[in-house]
Formats: C-alpha cells, sequence, structure tokens
C-alpha cells in the first residue's frame, strides 16, 4: 500500500508478517522449541561465500547477450531507453 510516498504493510497485524518474514531469512535458523528462531551468526560467512561462488561462476561464463546487456540510462522524462 502506498501512502503520501510512504510504503506501509497491508495486512492485520504487521508484527506477525515480521515476523514471518524474518523467520524465512536465510539468516536466522530454527530452534528445538516451536515457534522460536535464532540468530544464525555463522550465515554471514557462509552466505559470503556462497555469494563469491555465485559471482566467480558468472564473470567466467561467456558473454551472449550482446548489445542487451548494456546497462539503460533513464531519460528526463522517466522512461528506460537502451
Amino acid at each position: 500500500m502506498l501512502a503520501e510516498g510512504v510504503f506501509a504493510v497491508a495486512r492485520e497485524d504487521s508484527f506477525a508478517t515480521l515476523l514471518t518474514q524474518l523467520s524465512r531469512s536465510p539468516g536466522m535458523r530454527k530452534t528445538a522449541k516451536a515457534g522460536i528462531n535464532e540468530l544464525d551468526r555463522p550465515a554471514l560467512e557462509r552466505l559470503r561465500g556462497q555469494l563469491a561462488n555465485v559471482q566467480a561462476e558468472l564473470r567466467s561464463m561467456p558473454a551472449v547477450l550482446g548489445d542487451a546487456g548494456k546497462r539503460c540510462r533513464r531519460p528526463r522524462q522517466g522512461a528506460i531507453a537502451c
């Protein structure tokens, strides 16, 4: 929902929505207690390593996009032109 230029959660229970999103984060892990999650402190380094591996794999791929791979610029009117 967009109200006065500010995004707001359009849910009945915004706190429940926040908790759901946090529980889905790769930086959280479930505990033995039902409904209890905790911060997965080693996740940051693990995720950084995974990101570095994916970026290296992408860099090693041949460029097949041609002109479509060029960055687009945004003209003054707000439309995107490539």
